[in-house]
This record gives structure tokens, sequence and C-alpha cells, in this order.
């Protein structure tokens, strides 16, 4: 008998067979069976399956209802809890099963029955009240929870959950309570009675949540909330007194019949009550000022919190009467109170002007963070204040003028009168008075001729921070500093380090409009002994960019004479001078150094800058071959790192490394994959012209190494015709990664439409091989779709890889795996 007519009379004798078995069980009808089996495993996962049916598990229900309770697997009980719990309205039934499973010394069991009940609904109220009436104290600890998730019906019962003789009990009734929200809030009132310390608290804290919400809710309390809030405040217990301020404060200027009460509880023991009261007053605003003298000998406390809290309050309150009591208190001992105080007065602005003349006095403090805090006051204060700035700019005290500088430098806008004064103290003898002005023109106002002669004559001063400030003001002067750029070089001989640097630093934010001759001095700096004078001077050049070239006889003079540290710096340099004959020239001078990391160097700069330089029509053969030799030679070098960094630039100049190509060849056959990676790259970027390759790239397609086979592909698709034969040859191949890579290429070339067919015969052929993997079909059916349309992707051989007109083909559009 044929094997076709065998496997024909199976299926019939098995689907007769079948006709007379019985339909399979429903899902929910296995599951209920399941949750009756003796495995432990297989009741768990019933029980699971369940929970995440929703409605549909409903008919489970009298099997959940005894899991819940029964079950000796923990997890059974926990996963039917939540099974009851998305039955919602419908779970009634199961109320009495889930309120046993409260009882369960298991904390997460609890936590899935409580959830459980509360999504029934208010269906569950009756069984919480017996709850809460039964000796067991976790039950009626349970039960609050729920009524917590009820929601405001549940309120009366918390109500006397708050008479429980167990303190848990009712501190999970005020927690369920603070879940509830503002609706709760008379009950929460009700609750500050409570005999418990640490419970007491926490309801002072749940207060200070609600009471403004709550409040607004319902008017009708905030009589019984000022009361219960009195009585708090008197209350022996700290947290509680601290609580109180707290939700005195959150309510605001309805707080005003609790002003007597603030005002003593500024004498608590406790500091952070202090701290509190302190707020609350000055959120009263106006309504506080029978609190000013309290507030003002709150800056007294020998707490800081206090204290800072104290003269906000006092800031709040306002009024010319605060305004005496602050500067009461600028002689205080304690010059940070003193500092903060003078803050204050700053604060109010329009209504300080009586306290300038107090302020301009405090410019005179020995102490300088009381000098500024003093300045920026009078700054805040305004334009009414500017003429008391500016005369103390011409005091006879020196502390006073350096306060004034600093104050006028935070000037908020731009102002002539403020520009000149400071451009006069750059006059000043004293250095410190010198440095201010300086740092604060440059924040103000745009540089002058008078500030940068007042910048220049400060460069030859002996205190070191007014030197370090007119560099910092000259270096962000712009083509003004020109006029001091002689006194500006001389500093690069100075002792100090620091100079030196800032010196450096000024002359690269200065690089655009540097003169030859201070070019030729960064060059010059190059040779300097110091390694980090060294690297700013690169910088400096490196940022001149195409403008280096200038400065080009002093480069190769120093390439000549040069250390190695020297050189490689210059070769940063020269890479970033743009693709000009001359610094071509000289990498390719450094490239025949005998130091590797010089050659290494030379050759990423070469292969950065030399592309350009050969394209341009001045260009001859005879450069275009110098240059390729530098890279020939690299391939032959000993060290691998030089062979890959050759291999690699060849590739970099496109259609022009065609005269390498028989070097490239060579690198095919490298014993490092690296080199051999960058060798088949390089061939794709030269393209058609790269006589000889294909033989070469050929070879590679059967490389161990899978990045040089994907880089093969790249480079087969790139040079013509001759590489369409190899490319369908991978296609039929049984390397995978090949096959994959070679129908993205096909899809991608432009040929003849002879050829055309042939590479859609190959594709479609392809496409019909049993167990063909699915990212191989997915790229076979893309390569068909795009070779269908009428608008072909183009031909993908690109004469330079950065080439920003064209769409490029890289071998990263291909896979390695």
């Amino acid at each position: 008998m044929k094997p076709e007519r065998c496997i024909f009379l199976l299926l019939l004798v098995s689907a007769l067979l079948c006709a007379g078995c019985p339909a399979h069980k429903s899902d929910v009808e296995r599951y209920i069976t399941d949750l009756k089996s003796r495995s432990s495993i297989t009741r768990e996962m019933a029980a699971q399956k369940l929970s995440k049916m929703g409605d549909k598990a409903l008919p489970a229900l009298p099997a959940l209802r005894i899991a819940v309770v029964s079950d000796k697997n923990k997890k059974v009980r926990r996963f039917a809890a939540r099974a009851l719990g998305n039955f919602k309205e419908k779970g009634a039934p199961a109320i009495d099963a889930l309120c046993k499973a409260l009882y369960e010394p298991e904390s997460s069991l609890r936590k899935d029955a409580i959830k459980a009940l509360a999504s029934i609904g208010l269906a569950t109220l009756p069984a919480m009240k017996k709850m809460l009436l039964q000796p067991h104290v976790i039950g009626r600890i349970s039960a609050t929870s729920v009524l917590g998730r009820l929601g405001k019906p549940a309120l009366p019962l918390l109500k006397q959950a708050l008479n429980d003789q167990v303190g848990r009990v009712r501190y999970g009734a005020i927690e369920a309570l603070k879940r509830i929200g503002p609706p709760a809030l008379p009950v929460v009132l009700d609750a500050m009675d409570d005999p418990h310390d640490n419970i007491r608290s926490y309801v002072g804290w749940v207060l200070s949540k609600l009471v403004v919400e709550g409040l607004k809710q319902q008017p009708a309390l905030e009589k019984k909330t000022i009361a219960t809030l009195k009585k708090a405040l008197r209350n022996k217990e700290k947290k509680v007194r601290m609580y109180a301020v707290h939700t005195a404060a959150a309510l605001g200027k309805r707080a005003k019949p609790l002003l007597d009460a603030l005002i003593k509880a500024l004498q608590d023991p406790r500091w952070f009550v202090r701290k509190g009261a302190a707020g609350a007053l000055g959120e009263l605003g106006k309504d506080a000022r029978k609190a000013v003298p309290m507030l003002a000998k709150a800056l007294h406390d020998g707490t800081w919190d206090v204290k800072k809290q104290a003269a906000r309050a006092l800031f709040k309150v306002g009024g010319p009467h605060v305004v005496r009591e602050l500067l009461r208190w600028r002689r205080h001992p304690n010059k940070r109170v003193v500092a903060y105080v003078l803050q204050v007065i700053g604060w109010m602005k329009g209504r300080a002007k009586r306290a300038k003349r107090a302020l301009v006095s405090a410019l005179n403090s020995p102490h300088q963070e009381v000098r500024r805090a003093a300045a920026q006051s009078l700054v805040w204060i305004g334009t009414s204040a500017l003429p008391s700035l500016l005369r103390a700019l011409k005091h006879r005290k020196l502390h006073v003028r350096q306060a004034a500088a600093w104050g006028l430098g935070k000037w908020p806008k731009p102002n002539k009168s403020i520009a000149a004064a400071l451009t006069k103290a750059l006059e000043d003898k004293a250095p410190r008075v010198q440095y201010e002005s300086a740092h604060a023109l440059r924040r103000l106002a745009p540089a002058s001729t008078a500030q940068v002669k007042a910048w220049k004559a400060m460069l030859s001063q002996s205190d070191a921070k007014a030197r370090y400030k007119a560099i910092r003001a000259l270096g962000s002067a712009g083509r003004i500093a020109l006029d001091a750029l002689p006194s500006l070089l001389s500093l690069l001989k100075s002792e100090d380090k620091k100079t030196r640097y800032l010196t450096m630093d000024a002359l690269a934010w200065l690089a655009d409009v540097l003169p030859v001759s201070a070019r030729r001095v960064v060059v010059e700096t190059l040779q300097d002994s110091d390694p980090v004078l060294r690297k700013k001077a690169t910088l400096v050049l490196r940022w001149l960019g195409h403008g280096a070239w200038k400065v080009m006889p002093a480069i190769k003079a120093s390439i000549k004479h040069g250390s190695r540290r020297l050189k490689r710096n210059l070769i940063d340099v020269l890479a970033e001078m743009g693709s000009y004959k001359d610094n071509t020239l000289s990498l390719m001078e450094l490239s025949t150094e005998n130091d590797k990391d010089l050659q290494l160097a030379s050759i990423k700069a070469l292969a950065k800058v030399g592309p350009r330089a050969v394209s341009k029509r001045s260009a001859s053969k005879a450069f275009l071959k110098d240059v390729m030799d530098v890279f020939v030679r690299a391939l032959g070098d000993s060290d691998k790192q030089v062979r890959v960094a050759g291999a690699k630039a060849i590739g970099e100049f496109g259609s022009n490394g065609a005269p390498a190509a028989n070097a490239l060849c060579k690198a095919t056959k490298d014993p490092v994959a690296l080199v051999r990676r960058e060798a088949a790259a390089s061939f794709g970027w030269v393209g058609e012209k790269a006589k000889g390759g294909l033989p070469c790239v050929r070879v590679l397609l059967k490389d161990k190494d899978r990045l040089v086979r994907r880089n093969a592909v790249f480079a087969l698709s790139q040079l013509g015709k001759g590489g369409i034969t190899p490319l369908l040859s991978a296609l039929r191949g049984q390397d995978r990664l090949n096959k994959h890579n070679a129908a993205i290429a096909l899809g991608r070339m432009v040929v003849t439409p002879q050829r055309d067919h042939e590479v859609m015969v190959a594709l479609r052929t392809t496409l019909t091989e049993k167990r063909l993997p699915k990212r191989i079909k997915d790229a076979i059916e893309q390569a068909i779709s795009l070779r269908d349309t009428d608008d072909k992707p183009g031909v993908f051989w690109v004469p330079h890889p950065r080439s920003p007109t064209r769409e490029t083909f890289s071998p990263q559009s291909l896979h390695s795996r």
C-alpha cells in the first residue's frame, strides 16, 4: 500500500473514534476540578488562572469560597481571594469566607482579603460592624482597613472604632480616616482626645493634611477646628503641639483666633514648636502685628532655624515698626543673624526705604557676610538706594568701597551711571576694589577702552586676585582687548602657574582676533616644560582651525626641532587646520617617525585632512601617489594598529584610493582579522576603480571572522558588474550570514535587464528553500520588493564615506550575526 493511503486511513480512524467522545469541559469547569486536586501545584495554577479571568470565573465562586478558607497552600488562598475580589458586587456570597481570612496570621493573605472585601462594596458594612465587636484584635484592625476603602458611608463605624480599648485598632481607624480624606474631618477632630500620646500625634499630622480641603467642604467646622487647635497647643505631648502649629500655618489667616496661643508657643521649650509657631504667625500677615515684639525676641533664639523663621515671619508681617525692630538686631554678636536680618529688610524693597542709612553703615562691618548682605539689600530696595551705593563706592574705607562694588555688580539691569562709576573704581589704589569692579563690569556693561586700560594696569598688580580678575576680564572683552595684548603675552613667563594658565585661557577666548605675532608666541609655548600649559596652547591652536595656517612656518620649525610631546600636540593642531597641502605634507613627514604613537596619530590625522587636499584642482597625481605611499608603507608595518589605521585611511579617500589597491589586496591576507575587515571595507569605498580587487575580496567570503565576511559583501556590492556573480553564489550558499547580507546587497544594486532577471530568479528560488530562517526570509522579501519598484535605490558606490550629497550604503547597513 502506498504511504499516502496509510496516512489517510489513520486520520480517518482517529476522527471516527473521536466522534463519539464527549465535548471538552470549559476552562472554568476544568479549573474548578483542579481546585480539588491533591497536587498543591495544580491547585495553585488553577487559582491563579481564575484570578486573571475576572467575571468569567463567577461559576467558580463556591469552590473559591472553600479554597480561601480551607486550602493548606497559602498561595492558593491568596489567588482565591483575588479571584473573589474580581466579582465586585456579585461576590457578596463570599463575604463570610473573606471575613474569616482577615483573622489569618499571614499578612499577605489578609491584604488580598481586605482588597477583595473593599471591591465588593457597601454590602460588607454589616459584616465589618460585627467584626469590630469580635475579641480578635487582628480581625478588628483588618476591619478598619476595609472601612477606609469604603469611603464616607463607613465613617459611623470608624467613629465607633475610635473608642476601642486597643491602641492598634484606634491607630488603624485613624489611618482609615486619612484614606477617606476631607469628609472625615469631624471624626478626626473628635480623635484628638485620644488618651495615647503617639495616637494624638498621628491625629495631629492627619489633621494638618485634611484641614484645608475639609473646611472648604464643611465651613461650619471652623469653630470646632479652632477650639481643637487651642487645646492641642496646650497639650503635654511635644509632637501634638508641633502638628498643631503646622495646622495653624496651613489655615493661614483663618487662624487669627489662635494669635495669642501662637505667641505663647514662641516660648515653647521645643525648638521645632517655636519654629512652627513663627511660621504660622508669618502666614497671618498684617494680622500678626501684635506678635512683632515676640518675633523680634525670637531672633535671639539659640537655634538658627527659629531665628530664620522669625525673620521671615517679620518680613511677611511688614510695616515700618517691623523695620525698626529688625534694625535693632544689626549689632547682634552673631554675624549670621545680622546678615539674615539685613537680607529680610532687603526683601521688603520699597517698604524698607527708611533703612538705607543703616544698611550703608552696615557696609563698614568687619564681616564680609554682613557687608554683602547689606549691599544686596540696597540693590533689592531699588533705584532709590542707588545714590547711596554710588557714594559708598567713594568711601574712605576700603571695606565699604569693596562691598559697594560687589553690590553694584548685582544690579539687575545695565546702567550707564553704574558702568561709569565702576570704570573709575578700576583706578582705585586698593586691588580688592579693582577686582570687584572688574568682575562687576564683566556682567553689567560691554568692554570700553577705559576699562581695557584699567585692566591692563591691573595686570602688573602684586595682588594675585586682582591679576586673575583682570586676565579673565580681558579674555571676555573681545577685539577691544588687543591693546593690552603685549602685557597679556608677557604673563606667559610669570612664575605663578595659575597666572600662566589663565593667560592661555584668555588667549583661547581671543583666538579669532589674535594677530600672527601672538599666534607665534603660542606656538613657542608648545616647547614649555609645563605639560598643562602645553596642552592649553595646543587647544588654542586647535580652536584657531583654518587660521593656524598663518603660523605654518613656525609650526614646521617646531616639527623639525621639537620634542616627541611637541610633535604629538602639533599633529592634533594640523588635523584641525583643514585641508591644505602644507599641513598634509607635514603630516606625511611625521608619519615617517620611528615612534609608533606619532606614526599612528599622523596617519589618522592624514586620513582626516588628506581626502579634500588631494581632490583640489591644484593637487597633482604625484601628490596623490605620495599620500598613498604613506598608507602603503603603513600596511607593511609590524604594528597591527598602524596597519589597521592605514587600511582604514585608504577607504577615507574614496575612489582616489585606487593607487593603493594592490597593497589592500595584500592586506586581505593579513593574520589580524581587524586589518582584513578594514581592507575589505576600503575596497568598497574605493569602488570600481580598485582594479584587481575582485579576486581578493571574493576569497574573504570564506573568512572565519563574521565582520570580515560582512565587509566583503559590502565591497562586492560596490565593485560593479563583477561583484554580482560572487554575490549570487553567496545567496545560494550554506553560510546564513553571507546569504542574509547578499540578499540585502542584491536588493540595492542596479544592473542590466539581463542580470536583473537572473538576480530576481535567484532571490525567488532562495525564498522557496525549506527551513529558511525568518531573518533571511525577510531580507529576501525586502530585496524583491525593492527590485520590483520602478524607482530603484541607485548605485551605492560612493566616492567618499562622508559625502553629504548622496545616500551611502555602509557595512553597518548589513548584519554581523
